[in-house]
């Protein structure tokens, strides 16, 4: 659990940092090249917080429903 709490962290440092430094690399299409980011960082999140909640003992409806640990 402590290894998915950090790949967790990490994750959304990396989300964040990269939210931040898109403008700088991205001139056109910046809205769709951010989007596009947070998708990919989101998905990766979710999987890792499923997992994580799920070694947690979080019932499934509050995994599925968004609302868990």
């Amino acid at each position: 659990m402590r290894r998915l709490n950090v790949l967790l962290r990490k994750f959304e440092e990396r989300r964040a940092s990269e939210t931040i430094e898109a403008p700088t690399r991205v001139s056109r299409d910046l809205e769709d090249y951010i989007g596009k980011l947070h998708a990919r960082y989101d998905r990766v999140i979710g999987e890792l917080q499923s997992r994580y909640d799920h070694l947690a003992g979080v019932p499934a409806a509050q995994r599925n429903s968004g609302t868990g640990a």
